[in-house]
């Protein structure tokens, strides 16, 4: 499962609004390679959107949901919300 926005995945390290994030020992943020993590977010938005990979995702009942580094900034509040009211509902029941 990954982390929430801001949320640290190990000691000096976090994953904030899509963008891989550093922090340095002074404890400054720095963004990582921004080459590298744009790269990466354009293939993988082309190989979800390949007909290969929906081939293999319906064959395994699984459905294809996936924002590029473009989209994925304005989607941030919707998602919140959306979790925030499935952890909600989960203390409910």
């Amino acid at each position: 499962m990954a982390p929430a926005a801001g949320k640290s995945i190990r000691a000096g390290a976090t994953v904030s609004e899509g963008t891989a994030r550093a922090c340095s020992h002074s404890g400054k943020r720095r963004l990582a390679n921004r080459p590298v993590v744009e790269r990466l977010s354009d293939e993988l938005v082309r190989i979800a959107q390949s007909p290969e990979f929906e081939a293999f995702c319906a064959n395994q009942s699984m459905y294809i949901d996936i924002a590029d580094r473009r989209q994925f900034p304005g989607q941030l509040p919707n998602e919140d919300a959306h979790w925030k009211r499935i952890a909600q509902l989960s203390k409910e029941s």
